[in-house]
């Protein structure tokens, strides 16, 4: 009965549409809270309100306010909520200045605002309470190749997934495919990718009715794109290689274009700033250019404002930047920890050289290292490289490159328009958290110091941008 009620709660359509609900009745209840002289008319409002529960819901479905919900901190789902009510008004307001007949006295459009978010943020902490308290906490094993994938990976998943599931023992291949069936209590059995006897590992757990829990490897992931296909009476899956349809790489080409234009017309202000404060701040070039990797393993010129002081690896060659890293002047500390030394690259979207979402580019160094390192490390190398992407989202600076790798391939499985406005939604959270543009450890790092480091200490420390 719990496990019904949990479900029930944390469906998305269920939520979706208390969502809705709330949403048109604050917008109708906001009427009361207007001065007459400043009311709209109440039929035609009546016949705006289903444009605006549509535009909410599709705020709140790019913020991702319907995916695992109830397992996100309370600081994330209300700087998520708040992130989405605000996106909600702007296109609210912006529709009234479109459509005449749509106009709403800005007044009333905040009292609403206002009114949802405070109803919403109520409702979500009582669904959350109610789901958190239904939900049954599971025990699991985890079933690894070595002890240090295993010290790594529980201590990754326990840290990101105390509220409903913790890890009760820990277990090789081969001790778990001898243990009689009795003695498999455990609610969910996690497979790491390099398992050994992995398919036989799983059959054994779903045999037993037992929830499998699989880190994906490169053929995983490549599963991710595959289609059905029949041949008479043998059943095949079609793999492809990672790559964008024509048709979304035109749409995105075009977004691109549009949004980097806009991007940079309202930030010349801060950028002109930036430039000043560099140029009073240190002696050399305003702007860094550094060589990357881009699509089809070209390289490009990647520009970004200049951070470190000037020939800041002249002695060290090419590393990681560290937390506390002396090459990194004040202003430089600055304008990483609010990612104001990005800007110049939407020239290099402008340019077409990258996009505004992909996977993150690397230097030819770099990428030549973790190529060696990483089985598949190329194949991120299908698409523009991005600003932002699906791993710096979700994975953060504290993921290895291996399980970075994991995101940037779902990305270009599974790419769609909507990801691409969740992943810019999520980097607007991220862009508010300083902490996450610090660096590693105490001294720079190369690639295969943290490739080491994040196995082998759990992947505990950040990694940053140089």
């Amino acid at each position: 009965m719990k496990k019904r009620l949990c479900a029930l709660l944390e469906s998305s359509p269920l939520v979706a549409l208390l969502d809705l609900f709330v949403v048109v009745a604050c917008a109708w209840g906001a009427i009361h809270f207007t001065p007459p002289n400043e009311r709209p008319d109440r039929l035609l409002f009546l016949h705006l309100l289903p444009l605006l529960a549509l535009v909410a819901l599709l705020c709140f479905s790019v913020g991702g306010l319907y995916r695992t919900w109830s397992r996100h901190s309370l600081a994330h789902l209300f700087s998520t909520l708040l992130l989405a009510q605000t996106l909600e008004t702007t296109l609210w307001m912006s529709l009234c200045g479109w459509e005449p007949r749509w106009a709403v006295a800005r007044p009333m459009i905040l009292v609403a605002a206002l009114l949802q978010l405070i109803v919403l943020a109520v409702l979500r902490l009582l669904l959350r309470a109610v789901v958190r308290g239904a939900r049954q906490h599971e025990c699991a094993v985890l079933v690894a190749s070595d002890s240090v994938r295993i010290a790594a990976l529980r201590a990754r998943f326990e840290s990101a997934s105390s509220a409903w599931i913790s890890i009760d023992a820990c277990l090789g291949a081969d001790e778990f495919l001898a243990l009689p069936e009795a003695a498999i209590t455990w609610d969910t059995v996690l497979v790491e990718e390099q398992t050994r006897e992995k398919t036989r590992v799983i059959r054994k757990a779903t045999s037993l009715g037992k929830s499998v829990l699989l880190v994906p490897g490169i053929a995983e992931l490549w599963m991710v794109g595959a289609h059905l296909v029949e041949v008479d009476d043998q059943l095949l899956f079609r793999l492809s290689a990672p790559h964008l349809p024509p048709a979304a790489r035109s749409i995105k080409r075009l977004m691109d274009v549009a949004s980097a234009a806009l991007l940079l017309t309202l930030t010349a202000p801060i950028l002109l700033l930036a430039v000043l404060l560099i140029w009073l701040g240190s002696r050399g070039p305003v702007f860094y250019a550094q060589t990357r990797v881009g699509a089809n393993g070209r390289p490009f010129t990647l520009y970004k404002l200049r951070t470190m002081v000037v020939d800041a690896e002249e002695r060290t060659g090419p590393v990681l930047a560290s937390s506390g890293d002396a090459r990194i002047t004040s202003v430089g500390r600055m304008l990483r920890a609010t990612r104001i030394d990005e800007l110049p690259q939407l020239g290099n979207v402008l340019l077409g050289e990258m996009s505004l979402i992909g996977p993150r580019p690397e230097r030819p160094q770099f990428v030549a290292q973790y190529c060696a390192l990483i089985p598949g490390y190329e194949l991120r190398h299908a698409v523009k490289p991005g600003i932002t992407g699906l791993a710096q989202v979700y994975g953060g600076y504290t993921t290895a490159p291996e399980h970075k790798l994991r995101f940037d391939l779902v990305y270009i499985y599974d790419y769609s328009l909507l990801l691409d406005l969740q992943i810019a939604f999520k980097t607007l959270l991220t862009v508010l958290r300083p902490d996450r543009a610090e660096g590693i450890g105490k001294d720079p790092f190369t690639p295969e110091d943290l490739y080491e480091q994040t196995m082998a200490e759990c992947n505990n420390r950040e990694v940053t941008r140089v």
